[in-house]
């Protein structure tokens, strides 16, 4: 046998693998973006209408309203929503190698998201649900806190959702040669 009908059969590709790749990668190209978005909708929802009328209440409404929105998004819709860009911005890393780095790095922000939330936001959830009837001293800087924590996290989502929707559409109608 000659070398090169081998060196065709080991570098040949199967349509299997292009068959399978580019349909998740088309699905990620959509899921990717539409659940960073939501998220990125979800913090700006919270940090201008709701956050910008907390300041305006007492402190005894003020910690009543904060504790019930919390406990109403603590809910297994919104920790998918939540979740969920995490696992689909690794999978559309995965499937398309051409925007391999634009998918990771929307993954990278949106992370930081995620640990700045278990880090500062949850923290301040958790506290302000263990006040009952003394409201402490310091509880409007804690409000503050969040919000701009809440801010922060709204602008983070916000470009990663913009780098999601860079790499959804960079190559979109290109024959590939995965």
């Amino acid at each position: 046998m000659s070398s090169s009908f081998l060196h065709a059969i080991r570098t040949r590709q199967f349509p299997a693998k292009t068959l399978v790749r580019e349909p998740a990668a088309s699905a990620l190209r959509i899921a990717a973006p539409l659940s960073l978005g939501i998220m990125a909708g979800f913090f700006f929802a919270f940090s201008n209408p709701v956050m910008m009328a907390f300041p305006q209440l007492d402190a005894e409404i003020f910690v009543a309203a904060f504790n019930s929105i919390n406990f109403s998004v603590r809910n297994g819709v919104f920790y998918a929503a939540f979740f969920s860009p995490l696992a689909i911005l690794f999978a559309a890393a995965l499937a398309d190698r051409h925007n391999r780095l634009i998918w990771l790095s929307a993954l990278v922000i949106y992370a930081v998201v995620v640990i700045q939330t278990r880090m500062v936001n949850v923290p301040i959830n958790e506290f302000f649900k263990t006040v009952s009837t003394e409201i402490p001293s310091n509880w409007q800087e804690l409000r503050d806190h969040w919000a701009l924590s809440n801010l922060i996290r709204t602008v983070l989502t916000s470009i990663a959702f913009f780098l999601a929707l860079l790499a959804a559409t960079r190559q979109a109608g290109k024959k590939t040669d995965d």
